[in-house]
């Protein structure tokens, strides 16, 4: 690169207030972690299907400030298998049983999930054999029974290679199988009852309004 092509004299403007800080392209190892949805918003699949996208960062742990995104399908009809990720996304961010299921249909909008501190299990992909990487909503008690799994994975390996137990978030092991976890485009097995919810617009009639969800529901517990 000629010398003229190194300019170190440069000078532009920008407004930064506001704006996300990237977490970079860090790998994240897959694993259960404590997290924050930054985002969320509506587009279209490649079907034409519509979908909730989620931007979610990492806020524990040596792999705080990871974003990851992830998609759920918006239910198309009061017994789409999809619900059932959208019940696990509503545990994940803290709401319990009853005020879930005691909200009855609801009208789902970003205000519900945005800023509101969540669970998560991750599973990285592999680019080179053309596996995606998977981001799933999971509940509390679900990330707690995880992470004590992955923990005693850790410290088994460790043991048997005579070494100190890996400490922290993640740490690359596959996860225990579970069900009902949230995230993903998959059409999972029926749902339970309680969750419809429509997009935009005016809410599905019966169907609480975002506020007045929020004002049920409470604070997550």
């Amino acid at each position: 690169m000629s010398e003229i092509q190194k300019n170190p004299a440069f000078n532009f403007s920008i407004n930064l207030a506001g704006v996300q800080a990237s977490g970079g392209n860090r790998a994240l190892p897959s694993g259960f972690y404590k997290a924050k949805i930054i985002d969320c918003y509506h587009r279209k699949a490649s079907t034409g299907r519509d979908m909730i996208e989620f931007k979610t960062e990492v806020v524990e742990g040596e792999f705080a400030g990871v974003v990851r995104t992830s998609r759920i399908n918006v239910p198309t009809s009061p017994d789409d298998g999809v619900r059932h990720y959208w019940r696990a996304l509503m545990e994940s961010v803290g709401y319990n049983a009853a005020q879930i299921d005691g909200a009855g249909v609801i009208s789902i909008t970003r205000d519900i999930y945005v800023d509101k501190p969540c669970s998560i299990h991750y599973t990285a992909g592999d680019k080179a054999a053309g596996i995606y990487d998977n981001l799933n909503f999971v509940s509390n008690q679900t990330w707690e029974v995880g992470m004590k799994a992955d923990l005693a994975a850790k410290a088994a390996m460790g043991s048997a290679a005579g070494a100190p137990a890996a400490q922290g978030l993640g740490g690359g092991l596959a996860a225990p199988a579970m069900g009902g976890l949230g995230g993903g485009l998959s059409t999972p097995a029926p749902a339970p009852a309680g969750l419809g919810g429509g997009l935009g617009g005016a809410a599905p009639q019966g169907a609480m309004s975002s506020n007045a969800l929020l004002s049920a529901l409470g604070s997550p517990s």
